[in-house]
């Protein structure tokens, strides 16, 4: 407990100089991707990327230079993924093509959610792409109803300003008066957390403290259910996240022109 509540310390002590000082010029900075610098340490990918060194700065005088190795060891050994031949891939996507309800959120489009086999897989990252005016930003919020639908809640990162309130709650409306089984819209908006960015650091940052957020937000649903014996839930554990777009920071943040540094 002591070692974790020494972690978060110099990570709030990190991100605090990193905003006084700034990260225009260099914004793979903000989530304290160097490994020789001051350490900001917040989530699991950031402690392996940094050297046991640093850790020991981070950490003195709790651990040794060996025993910071060791710790990188064990972490890594837990949370990185494991090694798979490709029998066991192959195995894997052949019993995937029967999905359980609960792995996928429909997008409500029969015909999308058939090519898709049921909809779009939790899990994975799913790319959308199109011209502009097609309607992607209005499949993302169709989707965030369909997820609250299914008792999951979604967080929208919205870069594009694009992203309606107002449009939102009338799908929301809409489905409820058409579907009971939909939530009420109050639900629907209860459930959508919105971060509306502009540059290329703001989007670096956001997303750096994305599994933060979602860990808090899941918690407080596990905290509803273990004290509601009846009624609907207030909030869901979160199973979307829609970023509208990754693009458009960087076509603001470097111009049009400039396609090799974008």
């Amino acid at each position: 407990a002591e070692i974790c509540q020494k972690l978060i310390i110099a990570g709030r002590k990190h991100h605090k100089q990193a905003s006084a000082i700034g990260t225009r010029n260099n914004p793979s900075n903000i989530s304290g991707a160097d490994t020789n610098g001051p350490v900001g340490i917040t989530t699991v990918g950031q402690l392996l990327r940094i050297t046991p060194p640093a850790l020991l700065r981070a950490l003195d005088p709790l651990l040794i230079n060996d025993e910071c190795k060791e710790l990188i060891r064990r972490i890594c050994a837990t949370c990185c993924p494991k090694s798979k031949t490709a029998k066991e891939l192959l195995s894997c996507q052949q019993s995937s093509s029967a999905l359980s309800p609960n792995s996928t959120i429909p997008s409500d489009v029969s015909l999308l959610d058939k090519c898709l086999r049921g909809g779009f897989r939790i899990g994975t990252v799913t790319e959308i792409v199109g011209r502009s005016g097609v309607g992607k930003t209005q499949l993302a919020m169709q989707l965030c109803v369909v997820a609250a639908r299914l008792n999951f809640g979604s967080i929208f990162v919205d870069t594009e300003k694009k992203l309606s309130m107002e449009r939102l709650n009338e799908i929301a409306n809409q489905r409820h008066r058409m579907n009971m089984n939909y939530k009420s819209a109050n639900n629907v908006l209860n459930n959508v957390t919105i971060h509306r960015l502009s540059s290329t650091s703001e989007l670096l940052l956001a997303i750096s403290k994305l599994d933060e957020e979602i860990i808090l937000r899941n918690e407080q649903s596990e905290e509803e259910v273990s004290v509601a014996s009846h009624g609907e839930l207030d909030k869901y554990p979160v199973k979307l996240l829609i970023v509208d777009s990754i693009a458009a920071p960087t076509r603001r943040d470097f111009g049009g022109g400039d396609a090799p540094k974008r």
